[in-house]
């Protein structure tokens, strides 16, 4: 590839880290038009779209640079690793799976990568596996079991490998083992505190033992340090976070800014009305409340409303939240 290619490629990624999107898009774009063969273009295009939320537009673009070169272990972890967070676990397992199969005559940096996203698919799938009755909680069990034994071996392979360590941690955290977590993920965060999944899992671990305050400060800090206020699982997070802390307004207040980068996100306008309908319950219970807080609950109350009649007339068939209690709402 020219070197000319090259840098245009580093200079669009420059606008991109500086948040200059627009630029960055249309510079790759322009990429793709003259180097259709330049994968990186492809690649770029399409994590932009991940990170705003667009993923169906995502895979588009992963598609396209797996149509240019079908073995690029690149494209198909971006493919996998979409396919999971949209719960697409056959997917994603057949994607990671060809990795696995193939790294087996390729590199071992490649074989580490696809045991831990192998690792990851069965950490989430055990997340999916029902534990109300038996059956579903030894599936649950099993897929932690094989998760973190597929993390053990890539950190066999590399006893360096911080997703593999970050990964053992997780399930360690699922099994109750939060201590033991907690201390992997301080360790990897000492190693390498680049990783905003670390921030993230630290602040989860918090989140678990009830360290609400501890919690949001740490995702506010990954936010800002990592994503420049643009993350919005970190966001959702936070908000979950102020949830259960009870802090209703402050939950739906930090949705809101999730919804501003991704507005036909439906599920998060869905759990707006939830939260605004909490603050007015909590107030209209609470006997000291002032006709300033009165007034506040009304109007969240109305909100709820506005929002949860919104949703029950939408004609969109994939939603995540449930209409029927949009209507009951």
């Amino acid at each position: 590839m020219p070197l000319g290619t090259t840098i245009r490629y580093n200079i669009a990624r420059a606008h991109e880290l500086k948040g200059e999107r627009a630029t960055a898009e249309a510079m790759y774009k322009q990429l793709v038009k003259d180097h259709p063969t330049y994968i990186e273009s492809y690649l770029r295009l399409g994590c932009m779209l991940r990170d705003q939320g667009r993923k169906n537009k995502a895979s588009d673009w992963f598609k396209e640079a797996l149509s240019v070169d079908v073995s690029d272990y690149r494209t198909r972890s971006l493919l996998g690793n979409l396919h999971l967070s949209k719960g697409e676990i056959i997917p994603a397992q057949k994607m990671f799976e060809s990795i696995n199969k193939d790294s087996k005559e390729k590199t071992k940096r490649e074989d580490m990568y696809a045991q831990v996203a192998l690792g990851s698919l069965f950490h989430q799938s055990a997340s999916t596996a029902k534990r109300n009755d038996p059956k579903g909680a030894q599936k649950h069990a099993d897929y932690l079991r094989r998760a973190q034994d597929l993390y053990a071996k890539a950190l066999k392979l590399d006893g360096r490998n911080m997703y593999a360590a970050n990964g053992i941690g997780c399930v360690l955290a699922e099994r109750g083992h939060v201590n033991e977590a907690r201390q992997i993920f301080v360790q990897v965060r000492e190693a390498t505190g680049d990783m905003p999944f670390i921030w993230d899992n630290l602040a989860h671990t918090n989140l678990q033992q009830k360290q609400y305050v501890n919690a949001i400060k740490m995702l506010k800090t990954c936010q800002a340090r990592f994503f420049g206020g643009r993350d919005v699982d970190v966001y959702i997070s936070i908000a979950r976070a102020y949830f259960l802390s009870n802090d209703f307004a402050m939950a739906a207040k930090t949705l809101r800014k999730a919804l501003h980068i991704t507005p036909t996100d439906s599920e998060t306008e869905y759990n707006i009305g939830l939260c605004e309908q909490k603050v007015a319950v909590a107030v209209l219970k609470d006997t000291k409340s002032d006709t300033t807080q009165l007034l506040m609950a009304k109007r969240s109350a109305k909100m709820a409303e506005r929002i949860f009649t919104m949703l029950a007339q939408s004609n969109d068939k994939h939603t995540k939240y449930s209409k029927t209690l949009a209507k009951m709402y």
